[in-house]
């Protein structure tokens, strides 16, 4: 039955213990209890002796004389051979003060037993687990003093294991933490300890800990701190937490994903570990993970194989079912789908960090998660943008942007390439990027920086390219021209020139089976050879400023002015019609892309070299020219002035160096030049032209003996009817409207002429040779001689 604590005796005896038991009156207490057994039922209860002897008996109590006594009052097994205690000095109180003073003592007792819910057991539940912690809490609270706790535990009932979870999880890894880090902390005592929220615990835990302890921290200290408890959580947020130095967490993660030893618990515990350590890799901050500590992280599953994950990745090109929106915070990360713990998302990850560190080179400022959105949501421009970013660098639109590109030798380009085809075709980050566009763009970029051994290899060596034919064509052929107009050399041996050379050999080598070559690429062919031609010799078309071979180019007009110019620099070519005359259908065909007939260009090339040979006194040489002049106008039906033009400057030449007395051999091939001119001249020019023949026949006939002048006077007279019967009447006609007819009737013989008819003609002539040479000397240079 239990006793009421109305009873006078029942207060005073309760009074009575506590009074011992703050002296620490061991024997007194226990003789105290074995004349009161009732003290001990009930022992849950604020007046309960356990009560007492928790809260009074001071913690400084040597614990194994306390356990001692615990045990004797469990099992009921008393001193009684030795006298009650006196506690008679109690009887002076009257019943009211002894009320009082009871009160009060069990009033501060039920204010320190009230939060362990004691007040709600009942006398038969067991309660000495909660008693042992509880004293526990007390020594460690009021003492400072490393607790023994093994005297004290060795009296609890170990068929309830939440005291064997508390024991090993929170008692014995508060004071693992304090032996490792004593003096390096302030204290913290149990009761606080107790206190922390999960996620506070771990961190106060682990907040000493490195490269060197963090294994041995966490299997000491947070793999038993959390061992009984569902929610894994707390380690998974300080993994994540980026509130300390991030490169530091990121080494000590290293070190327990290493770790053989990390007794992280199985299924679901370390696939938690597993998430967590994803979902921190890809929330990583950027930069860092270029690091070595995280490309060895990369290789999570290498550490993770031997667990009881799925035992092949899939074969799908992209994880599925993964919102875009878990993908931007650590904590939702933890719950996506791409950070399951499975072989697959583990190859999915070493894919994607891969594809990060690639980018890297080229996109200093990249993060992970942006590669996997631009993987699995990007579209086709996205992915391509970010292609172009990693080929060009993500600041090269920008006006001080690095060109370094622009310096890649052909091995780079192939890595280059190599990386964005696996980038596509592996691990799928740019797998809406076409191949073509791939290939293309290397391709510009390439002949943009002379790589042209990348170019050979990849674009004309292969049997097959992403890239079409017409395309690798089309961007060799821009790329010649590209380089010939910025040229400042005209040699094929050096610049731009050089780099259009090599183009030229590329698309050369392309259509190497194909008999002609296409059109533009034997024009590109003329026009470099004949550039190349040019670069021998003297040449700027402005005084002064060095040719460069853009200058050339825009001669469409008349590309012939430039063979016209180098005549003027280089008079001395003259002797070298024929490959004047090449050079000139290569550069009018390389300029134009239009093939002009080829008398055409040889009669334009004939003339100027007869004009140089002329300014140099050159007659034989220019005397040559024109019999060439002569057959193409005999063959031609082409109504060109500039072969009688021609013919007739030579035929009226007269050099300085003759002093006056022009050769007969000269004068000779000049009459047969002017019977060409009069032959092929339009009517209205004949009376120059025979004013012309007139003064050389004269020449001819004074320097000739007498006796062959006669004679000469007939040969003449045949070569001049030799002409053709129309121009002889032409002539005949001429001659007469000019001249007048002698006699009435229109009569042909010649009339006697006195002096003031010889003088009237003579100023017709002259009247007629003036108008002819000021009308005609803009078309053929008309000596009023």
């Amino acid at each position: 039955m239990t006793p009421s604590t109305h009873d006078r005796e029942y207060q005073a005896s309760f009074l009575a213990l506590i009074e011992f038991a703050t002296s620490v009156r061991f024997d007194d207490i226990e003789l105290l209890i074995a004349s009161m057994p009732q003290l001990l039922q009930s022992p849950t209860s604020s007046a309960s002796a356990f009560t007492a002897l928790l809260y009074f008996l001071p913690e400084s109590t040597p614990l194994a004389d306390y356990v001692d006594l615990i045990k004797k009052l469990l099992d009921g097994q008393f001193q009684t051979n030795l006298p009650v205690p006196d506690y008679s000095h109690f009887d002076r109180f009257s019943d009211e003060e002894l009320a009082q003073h009871f009160q009060a003592a069990t009033r501060y007792l039920t204010q320190k037993t009230t939060p362990l819910g004691w007040g709600s057991l009942s006398a038969s539940t067991p309660f000495i687990n909660d008693w042992v912690k509880a004293r526990i809490r007390l020594v460690d609270n009021y003492t400072g003093l490393p607790i023994p706790p093994d005297l004290l535990l060795g009296l609890v009932d170990t068929t309830d294991q939440s005291i064997i979870d508390w024991q090993y999880s929170i008692l014995h890894v508060l004071m693992a933490f304090r032996r490792s880090y004593a003096g390096q902390t302030a204290w913290i005592s149990l009761q606080e300890f107790e206190s922390l929220s999960p996620h506070n615990a771990v961190k106060l835990l682990l907040q000493f800990a490195s490269s060197d302890n963090i294994v041995t921290d966490v299997n000491n200290l947070i793999v038993p701190y959390l061992n009984n408890k569902e929610d894994q959580s707390p380690l998974w947020d300080w993994i994540g937490d980026e509130s300390s130095v991030p490169e530091e967490r990121l080494s000590l993660l290293l070190e327990l994903v290493k770790a053989d030893g990390v007794f992280i618990p199985p299924n679901p515990g370390y696939f938690g570990f597993i998430r967590a350590v994803l979902a921190f890799l890809y929330s990583f901050p950027q930069n860092h993970y270029t690091t070595e500590i995280f490309k060895e992280l990369t290789l999570v599953e290498h550490y993770f194989g031997n667990f009881e994950l799925d035992a092949e990745p899939s074969d799908t090109k992209f994880p599925e079912n993964i919102a875009e929106t878990d993908l931007y915070s650590y904590k939702t990360l933890l719950k996506s789908q791409l950070t399951l713990p499975t072989l697959s998302s583990l190859k999915t990850f070493h894919n994607y960090a891969h594809s990060a560190e690639i980018l890297f080179s080229n996109i200093p400022d990249i993060t992970l998660i942006e590669v996997v959105v631009t993987s699995l949501y990007g579209s086709d421009q996205d992915q391509i943008a970010l292609a172009r970013k990693y080929i060009f660098g993500s600041n090269n639109d920008d006006e001080f942007g690095d060109e370094k590109w622009k310096h890649y030798d052909s091995k780079q380009w192939t890595k280059v390439r190599d990386n964005l085809l696996w980038l596509k075709n592996k691990s799928h980050v740019l797998s809406k990027v076409p191949s073509a566009w791939i290939d293309e763009t290397l391709l510009i970029s390439t002949l943009a920086s002379g790589q042209f051994d990348f170019v050979e290899a990849r674009f004309i060596n292969v049997r097959r390219a992403a890239a079409s034919s017409s395309v690798v064509t089309t961007h060799l052929l821009d790329a010649f021209y590209e380089n010939y107009d910025k040229a400042t050399s005209c040699s094929t041996s050096r610049g731009g020139l050089k780099k259009a050379a090599k183009c030229l050999e590329l698309l050369q080598e392309k259509y190497a089976n194909k008999n002609p070559l296409p059109s533009p690429i034997e024009r590109a062919a003329k026009l470099l050879s004949s550039t190349d031609a040019l670069s021998k010799y003297s040449l700027t078309l402005t005084p002064g400023v060095p040719l460069h071979p853009v200058e050339l180019r825009v001669q469409s007009k008349d590309p012939l002015v430039i063979i016209h110019r180098l005549l003027e620099l280089n008079p001395k070519l003259y002797h070298e019609l024929d490959f004047l005359q090449d050079i000139s259908k290569d550069l009018y065909y390389g300029i134009t892309g239009n093939k002009a007939d080829d008398g055409e260009i040889n009669t334009r090339v004939r003339a100027m070299c007869i004009d140089v040979a002329l300014a140099n006194s050159d007659f034989e040489q220019a005397y040559n020219y024109t019999k060439e002049l002569q057959d193409y106008v005999k063959q031609s039906s082409s109504h060109n002035q500039l072969p009688w033009t021609t013919c007739y400057q030579v035929g009226k030449f007269v050099s300085p160096e003759w002093d006056g007395n022009t050769p007969e051999s000269v004068l000779s091939k000049q009459l047969e030049l002017l019977s060409f001119t009069l032959t092929y001249a339009p009517k209205e020019n004949l009376p120059s032209i025979l004013k012309v023949w007139e003064r050389i026949e004269s020449q001819l006939n004074e320097e000739r003996p007498a006796e062959r002048k006669n004679h000469q006077q007939h040969s003449s007279t045949d070569i001049l009817t030799s002409a053709s019967s129309r121009f002889a009447r032409a002539i005949q006609s001429s001659a007469s409207t000019t001249f007048g007819s002698g006699g009435s009737g229109g009569s042909n013989q010649a009339p006697e002429l006195g002096h003031d008819e010889d003088h009237t003609n003579s100023r017709k002539r002259d009247q007629i040779s003036n108008l002819l040479v000021s009308g005609l000397g803009w078309a053929i240079g008309a000596n009023p001689r």
